[in-house]
């Protein structure tokens, strides 16, 4: 299995690539949306890096499983928003 940290930093990356991209070239809420999914993905891998090397303190713990929850909740946001608010048809 894949240690956490080589998932977790691409997909930091990722996410600010996405807000510097939404930067330039985003509109009304997919870019502000974007721009707080790239924040939320650095301070969840900063959160992560603490969690380990404080060997796992309840409080970083907790606060990053939150973050973490606050992070999937922006990333289907910037996508709802960058879909055009449009719910696919069946």
């Amino acid at each position: 299995a894949l240690p956490a940290w080589r998932v977790a930093f691409p997909v930091a990356l990722a996410a600010v690539a996405l807000a510097i991209g939404a930067w330039l070239r985003g509109h009304g809420g997919a870019r502000t949306a974007a721009l707080v999914l790239g924040g939320l993905a650095l301070a969840q891998a900063t959160l992560g890096v603490v969690t380990v090397i404080t060997g796992s303190h309840l409080h970083v713990a907790l606060t990053h499983q939150f973050g973490a929850a606050a992070l999937w909740s922006c990333a289907i946001a910037a996508l709802w928003w960058a879909c055009g608010n449009q719910v696919p048809s069946h």
